[in-house]
């Protein structure tokens, strides 16, 4: 089955079964029924895309959607003209392929030659008072180079 005939063939209640748990279930039957009950003029597939978009958009930080967020989902829907789910789709596949791009890595950054003077020079001051915070600085040091 293709992603067009997919979304055109589901239901609310489907996909909230595939993409959600249980209990997570149960939050969303009412904003489900709400959501699909509202007039949009737009064929069921793009509510669908809608649907799945807030869904993902949500879990990826531990929440769900809700009907405003929803409601606000379909508002950029329809400011892109998604109106066709062949649009819905191209719009779905983009975030995807941006979301797998956007993926912030961290590259570590050469420490400047002076740092390791300075940071053995306040050693040495803090040594003379006693103050042992360097020894966990060095440490922290270690484990990130690893």
């Amino acid at each position: 089955m293709t992603k067009y005939e997919t979304l055109d063939n589901l239901n609310g209640n489907m996909i909230i079964q595939i993409m959600l748990v249980p209990e997570e279930q149960m939050k969303m039957q009412p904003i489900i029924d709400e959501f699909y009950n509202y007039n949009y003029h737009l064929p069921i597939s793009v509510l669908n895309a809608a649907l799945i978009f807030s869904i993902q958009s949500t879990k990826a930080n531990d929440m769900l959607p809700n009907i405003v967020y929803l409601r606000k989902t379909m508002e950029t829907f329809e400011s892109y003209k998604l109106d066709t789910t062949a649009k819905a789709i191209i719009f779905l596949d983009k975030k995807k392929e941006y979301n797998k791009t956007k993926a912030i890595k961290r590259v570590p950054i050469a420490e400047p030659e002076w740092m390791q003077d300075y940071v053995d020079k306040i050693a040495a001051m803090e040594e003379e008072q006693g103050i042992t915070w360097i020894d966990k600085y060095r440490e922290d040091l270690k484990k990130m180079d690893e």
